[in-house]
């Protein structure tokens, strides 16, 4: 009869610890869920000459399609943010992809920095992308970069790319902005149709490559 109550006793000490390690455990890791996700600040700083369309940022908790992938057209997201600046396709997917975005009421001229506050930690995927002026469809990017690689490094430079999606011109009338006025997204696509490097200006028409044109990368990024 003592064996009995003494086993009995034993198995309900051992059931009381393990459904109150369980709920500690529990708690930890809800605690740890709320405490990972914080405000971050993430900084653009424009070093060049160019003008950026106000810039678009998001951090996301998954991976997702980059922005844009050299060697590839560009998505129907990314033309008209190459093309005119236009960020709200771009909005959309992230929208869709849980992801906390922000994005600048202004331009970001020569020299200037903005800063954008948006959710996320250290394990978080940056996406960040402008449009440069004055140019036919050039454009800065970063696409799934984790915040702790930004983060370890200082800062990660935005090189700038060519959408591929317009002639460059450098014609006045085909470029937006507050250099040349001209317009902005136009439906058509260039035979070239693929994302590559930008060439730089080349000063063969309205746009002067002496004034405007600049060095890589275009623009630094830091995250706080």
């Amino acid at each position: 009869m003592k064996i009995i109550q003494k086993s009995t006793l034993l198995l309900s000490l051992t059931t009381l610890f393990m459904l109150s390690a369980s709920y500690a455990s529990h708690n930890d890791g809800n605690k740890k869920g709320k405490q990972g996700t914080r405000t971050m600040k993430i900084s653009i700083t424009n070093i060049s000459n160019t003008v950026l369309t106000p810039p678009i940022v998001a951090l996301c908790n998954q991976r997702m399609d980059p922005i844009a992938s050299v060697g590839s057209p560009a998505s129907s997201a990314l033309e008209p943010l190459a093309e005119s600046g236009d960020t709200t396709a771009l909005s959309t997917i992230f929208t869709n992809n849980g992801c906390s975005q922000a994005a600048s009421a202004t331009p970001v001229l020569p020299g200037e920095t903005v800063t954008l506050e948006v959710q996320g930690n250290r394990r978080s995927f940056l996406h960040t992308a402008a449009m440069i002026l004055p140019t036919n469809d050039g454009f800065i990017y970063a696409s799934g970069v984790r915040v702790k690689r930004i983060k370890w490094r200082g800062q990660l430079g935005l090189k700038s790319y060519d959408a591929g999606t317009e002639f460059n011109d450098e014609v006045c009338t085909n470029i937006p902005g507050p250099q040349c006025g001209g317009e902005g997204f136009n439906a058509e696509r260039e035979a070239n149709n693929f994302v590559k490097p930008h060439p730089g200006l080349q000063g063969v028409a309205d746009v002067s490559a002496a004034t405007y044109n600049w060095g890589e990368p275009v623009a630094y990024i830091t995250v706080n």
